[in-house]
């Protein structure tokens, strides 16, 4: 038990959720027609993006969901630098999206990139058969903000939500995008009430 103790750890972490939008619509096309190794080696290309430029920005890149990642930086030194990477995450995905697999969709969905979810504080680290594990609440909110961006905001140009917390605790307010308050339903997380945050267009 005392090993096991020794094992656990408190880490503050910046949680970022990466989804891509429109992949279950995208992964069945492309089933169909036999052009799933395409979207393999997408997944490939972008995870080596991220592994490539993770060290610049001092980050985790925890897990691979399905269709997304979540990853876990330090608290930026620059927050201008910091949405810059986010942006060109977003960036790097339609590239390849445009070039690989568009045009080998019967029928492409009506929306697409990338969606994100962001909030900071404490989480867990735990190890789990041999693996580093994180668990917390900023994961948890990170998640839920990503799963709260719908169509209306992503063809408004919102591809990313971020808790009001970390949004003031940054000064987002102070970089050269658009911002929006707005609030959301969160499952799980403000007992029912809704839960205050940003939407963030990364686009200029």
């Amino acid at each position: 038990m005392k090993e096991d103790a020794e094992e656990i750890k408190k880490v503050n972490k910046v949680v970022v959720t990466i989804d891509i939008v429109s992949s279950s619509l995208i992964l069945e096309d492309l089933i169909k027609t036999d052009n799933i190794k395409r979207w393999q080696d997408m997944l490939d290309q972008m995870t080596d993006y991220l592994e490539i430029n993770k060290s610049n920005f001092s980050a985790d890149i925890y897990k691979f969901i399905g269709d997304g990642w979540i990853i876990l930086f330090e608290k930026p030194s620059s927050v201008d630098g910091f949405f810059k990477f986010i942006s060109s995450i977003n960036q790097n995905y339609e590239k390849r999206y445009i070039n690989d697999i568009y045009p080998y969709l019967e029928k492409p969905p009506e929306i697409s990139g990338l969606t994100f979810g962001i909030d900071e504080g404490q989480l867990i680290q735990i190890r789990m058969h041999e693996k580093q594990e994180y668990i917390g609440r900023p994961i948890n909110i990170a998640c839920r903000l990503q799963g709260a961006i719908n169509e209306i905001d992503i063809k408004r140009g919102f591809n990313v939500f971020m808790s009001h917390r970390l949004f003031n605790s940054l000064k987002v307010y102070e970089l050269d995008l658009y911002s929006e308050v707005t609030e959301r339903p969160l499952r799980n997380i403000s007992e029912g009430k809704n839960f205050r945050c940003y939407r963030i267009s990364t686009s200029k």
